[in-house]
């Protein structure tokens, strides 16, 4: 979606009925969902960029015993030259 000059996206991604590999154990693994925002502008030779990861904060482990994600925020400044 484009807004005066405004680049928005939205993304989702997931991971669902993970089975455990060779050296995650017996368990499975937990499912990752994860709703991201990011709103970009361009400038001449500078894109500004805000993000927002994980809008919906949810906290998994990719493997066991090995928590991440949760809410994260962002703002970049890209030089292009």
């Amino acid at each position: 979606t484009e807004l005066e000059g405004f680049d928005i996206t939205f993304r989702y991604t997931g991971l669902f009925n993970r089975e455990p590999g060779a050296y995650d154990g017996t368990e499975m693994l937990d499912d990752v969902s994860s709703l991201d925002y990011k709103v970009e502008k361009s400038f001449p030779n500078y894109l500004l960029s805000f993000t927002i990861r994980d809008i919906l904060d949810n906290e998994f482990e990719y493997i066991p015993n090995y928590s991440s994600s949760g809410l994260e925020y962002f703002i970049t400044l890209q030089y292009r030259p």
